[in-house]
């Protein structure tokens, strides 16, 4: 009997622990977080504009994002974006909404143009095989690049929209690569600060700058002077010099037949689709050589002035792309920005904690029915004793 007893007063114990451990995790689920705590915290996770930068030549196929966001450096700014490119990213990110992003910077020469004078100049204009320099050099491994990192990009992330930002030879790289490989709704954006193959009736969007759509730029201009100069087998330079003359004047007046540039910079490979140009925002201000070059070099043709004196007044203006300057263009991207869905999060399925109320009713019915069971045995046990003390 003794041990009956004690089994019961076991099995009592045993149900009523499950109660008091229940009541111990109610209270620690009801009790407030403490300051340190993460309980019931969230955090916003970086979409990735603070992120490093990754070279072009080095960006993984995994870890796709919503938008790549390809920077396209100048001449001889060091990498990973120059300044220029570096504010326009800066200015743009918190505004930028949610969707995640890549940072990609393209890893290509971006030489210099210092070797560049009135020589080369007069030699891209007269002679009858265009110069091959350092700078056009730069520019064609950037397109081969840039083409690369797009195809490669393209094949291993498909839903990955393209955000191209460049800054004076890289946005030269940018219009040479998709006037060859036209992106359509891939495309989100892309920036050209300081275009040197600006020209009048170019397909783009223009949203700040000066200098307006009628402006040429360096490359540009110089591609259509020589043009012009070179119309037929062994030209006299005396001829090239009126014609070159001629053209100069009608690029400063604004006078140029948009027609025939049209055609001319297609063949070049400069025109910008149709199906791009919506999303293609270009910004140049009036007296900036690299991208409004007609007045300089009608002075340097006219000997009025050298391209070391163009290049010095222009500097400043060149590199002026900040701000308020490109404050529109820095909008219209970011609401193009805002305008991808969030990316859902995963969430992992929480547990109910574990409450009084849950073990309540189960730890009760086991406990009444231990103790009734307690009972009848005391009961019983009690009624053998009288019957053998009757005995």
């Amino acid at each position: 009997m003794v041990t009956v007893r004690r089994i019961l007063l076991a099995l009592l114990l045993a149900m009523l622990m499950p109660l008091a451990g229940a009541a111990q995790s109610a209270r620690a689920a009801s009790a407030p977080a403490s300051p340190g705590s993460s309980a019931g915290a969230t955090s916003t996770p970086d979409p990735g504009w603070s992120v490093v930068p990754t070279a072009s030549s080095k960006l993984t196929a995994g870890n796709c994002a919503q938008v790549l966001f390809v920077g396209v450096r100048g001449s001889g700014e060091p990498a990973p974006y120059g300044p220029t490119i570096a504010d326009f990213r800066d200015a743009l990110a918190p505004r930028a909404g949610s969707a995640t992003v890549r940072q990609a910077y393209l890893d290509y020469p971006a030489s210099a143009i210092d070797a560049i004078d009135t020589q080369t100049v007069e030699q891209a204009i007269f002679d009858p095989t265009a110069p091959r320099n350092a700078y056009f050099v730069s520019v064609s491994a950037g397109v081969t690049a840039l083409t690369g990192l797009i195809a490669s990009q393209s094949q291993a992330c498909p839903d990955q929209r393209l955000l191209l930002v460049g800054f004076s030879q890289g946005s030269e790289v940018i219009v040479r690569t998709l006037a060859a490989h036209p992106q359509g709704p891939r495309l989100l954006a892309a920036v050209l600060l300081g275009d040197p193959v600006h020209y009048p009736g170019q397909n783009e969007v223009e949203l700040d700058g000066t200098a307006g759509n009628r402006a040429f730029g360096l490359v540009t201009a110089l591609t259509y002077l020589r043009s012009v100069a070179n119309p037929f087998t062994n030209p006299t330079r005396a001829d090239q010099v009126r014609a070159v003359v001629q053209a100069a004047v009608d690029m400063y007046q604004g006078t140029v037949d948009t027609t025939r540039l049209d055609m001319m910079m297609s063949s070049d490979g400069l025109s910008i689709s149709g199906t791009d140009a919506p999303r293609v925002y270009s910004v140049c201000d009036t007296g900036d050589l690299v991208c409004d070059a007609a007045k300089p070099l009608a002075r340097i043709l006219t000997t009025a002035s050298t391209i070391t004196a163009e290049r010095d007044r222009a500097r400043p203006i060149h590199l002026g792309y900040h701000g308020a300057a490109v404050g529109n263009t820095v909008t219209a991207v970011a609401d193009a920005l805002a305008r991808i869905p969030a990316q859902p999060s995963p969430t992992a399925p929480v547990a109910a904690p574990a409450t009084i109320g849950s073990w309540l009713p189960v730890g009760l019915a086991g406990v009444a029915v231990t103790l009734v069971l307690l009972v009848v045995v005391l009961h019983l046990g009690r009624r053998f004793r009288r019957a053998r003390s009757a005995d």
